[in-house]
């Protein structure tokens, strides 16, 4: 598995991630059909947004099924 790293302004690299796993009753694994970007991902990677500094997962914007 593979995840968007930001690293810091305009530099972002996919590194390889754990695989995720169940951890209780109220937990679930859902495949992401359909992804998306917001304003503030478009901040970050331009360095107008400072309050995360990398390096970091990007991505919160989402459709699972």
């Amino acid at each position: 598995m593979r995840q968007l790293v930001f690293l810091g302004p305009g530099r972002v690299e996919w590194q390889e991630a754990a695989e995720p796993q169940v951890g209780g009753a109220f937990e679930a694994i859902v495949e992401p059909v359909a992804v998306a970007t917001c304003d503030l991902d478009v901040a970050i990677l331009r360095g107008k947004f400072r309050a995360f500094p990398g390096p970091f997962p990007l991505g919160h914007e989402g459709v699972a099924g």
